[in-house]
């Protein structure tokens, strides 16, 4: 049955003038949205969660899947600021240090707190390598990064309240870089914020650590926090998961950043109070929208892309892993301090090791004689060399300024450290990866070419390709496919 209906001169102007109204209407909503810069039911806060960053200004870029870069964290974190949601940057678990020493780490760790700055970060429980630092040096580093270290219990050995071994000497301990909490307010938000450092000073530290008294401390921290008003009470916590739920369960906190345990929990753990982890090293950051209903409240993760809707008695946590790819850009000011870093390390290095000869070679062993002389047998196999990644190891290094640096330069040369090999600076005939960095030191081999080539080894352990190919430098490391990558006709092919 069809219908129609018929509409008079008078109903029609009627119709019009409202569908004209509700038009200038939604116009002037649009407009008095884009003049206040407030869009309809944005988050009401953003958390950029790092976690374990140990020190990691950028990643080695020995191959095109690495994660990392400082400088591609600042431009995550400023590019999504342009919607104007009020935000935090917390980290937890090692922040300026890796565990592992390293010559440069003190300058390096003036690096990091340089880009930090940058964010800012706004508090973080360290790790136990950077406690281990001791006062001046990690006061130093919170000043120069804008960030308050927030671990609870934790006092170093020099305060004289620490005779005491009481909470309330933890707690009002002065002068020091690290406090047990401390509370902000963002755009009406009363933010509580509370530290707890689980892990065991590291050896030859001066920092004691209680642990009753650091989770007794955490929790009335936390506590005291909600009463005090705070909306939300996020506990940065250095540990293990068990750790960060005995800190959940004693006190007041709505959801948790957790570090100390590396890559064990990158993705977060969805309970009625949520579990924050962003990997190590800086590979990742973790961008959290917190819809904040109703204080104090149970979270609900949230996955489609528009706002979540109103709900009592209901807070809404949405969350994306960003992964710091080749494909992010670089932010340039911190991209600037990371370059500046590099080049200072190595003019340093260059002059520190420039003394430092090879050991000399040994009639068992041999020499490193490198790789042009091979090519007056193996043409073929040489001239694919030079065209190889390993053929061109030590100008990836001189293009940005990392020859000198220690933990790139063992990997881009031959005989590095060997008997009648190379050192840092002396890479004489000795830069890429060889002919002998695969199939041994050649000097025997060249002085005598006849068979059965007792010299030298065709063969190459998969170890030998390890000890460079390690997770940080070529994960995932596939020895048989890298190995078929390395055959050409000449070397391992037939002509």
């Amino acid at each position: 049955m069809n219908v129609r209906l018929a509409l008079g001169p008078r109903s029609f102007g009627y119709l019009l003038g409202f569908w004209l109204g509700l038009a200038a209407c939604q116009k002037r909503a649009v407009e008095e949205s884009q003049v206040s810069g407030v869009q309809p039911r944005q988050p009401s806060l953003r958390l950029f969660v790092i976690t374990d960053l140990a020190g990691t200004l950028e990643p080695c870029g020995c191959h095109e899947g690495s994660l990392g870069g400082m400088d591609r964290l600042v431009h995550v974190v400023h590019q999504a600021r342009t919607d104007g949601v009020p935000d935090l940057v917390l980290s937890a678990g090692s922040l300026y240090f890796a565990e592992e020493e390293r010559q440069d780490e003190s300058f390096r760790a003036r690096t990091v707190a340089d880009v930090l700055a940058l964010l800012p970060l706004a508090a973080s429980a360290p790790g136990s390598r950077d406690l281990a630092k001791g006062r001046a040096l990690l006061g130093e580093l919170a000043a120069r990064s804008r960030t308050r270290l927030l671990a609870a219990g934790t006092l170093f050995e020099e305060e004289p309240t620490l005779g005491a071994r009481t909470a309330a000497a933890f707690e009002h301990a002065g002068n020091m870089p690290i406090a047990p909490g401390m509370s902000l307010e963002l755009k009406g938000l009363k933010i509580g914020l509370v530290g707890l450092v689980a892990h065991q000073p590291h050896n030859g530290s001066t920092v004691a650590m209680m642990p009753n008294t650091a989770l007794n401390a955490a929790a009335e921290r936390a506590r005291e926090l909600r009463a005090q008003g705070a909306n939300l009470v996020v506990g940065l916590v250095t540990g293990t998961a068990g750790d960060a739920n005995m800190l959940a369960e004693r006190g007041e906190l709505d959801l948790t950043v957790l570090g100390g345990n590396g890559t064990e929990r990158s993705e977060p753990q969805l309970v009625a109070r949520p579990v924050l982890s962003a990997g190590e090293r800086g590979e990742r950051v973790l961008v959290v929208d917190l819809w904040l209903d109703t204080p104090g409240a149970a979270f609900q993760r949230w996955t489609l892309p528009k706002a979540p809707p109103v709900a009592p008695h209901r807070n809404w946590i949405r969350w994306r892993s960003e992964e710091l790819s080749r494909h992010v850009q670089k932010e340039a000011k911190s991209r600037q301090i990371l370059e500046s870093f590099a080049k200072q390390v190595n003019t340093s290095n260059r002059s520190q090791w420039e003394h430092v000869q090879p050991r000399p070679a040994t009639e068992k062993t041999g020499g490193y004689v490198g790789s042009r002389p091979c090519a007056s047998c193996h043409t073929a196999a040489y001239l694919w060399w030079t065209r190889s990644a390993h053929g061109q190891a030590y100008q990836s290094l001189t293009e940005v300024s990392k020859e000198y640096h220690l933990d790139c330069v063992g990997c881009h040369v031959t005989g590095y450290d060997q008997p009648g090999g190379s050192t840092v600076t002396h890479v004489e005939g000795l830069t890429n990866v060889g002919c002998e960095s695969c199939h041994g030191p050649g000097s025997a081999h060249v002085a005598d070419t006849r068979p059965p080539f007792k010299h030298i080894h065709k063969e190459v352990a998969e170890g030998l390709c390890r000890s460079c190919h390690t997770p940080e430098h070529s994960a995932p490391f596939d020895f048989n496919r890298y190995r078929e990558r390395l055959l050409a006709p000449g070397h391992g092919l037939p002509m």
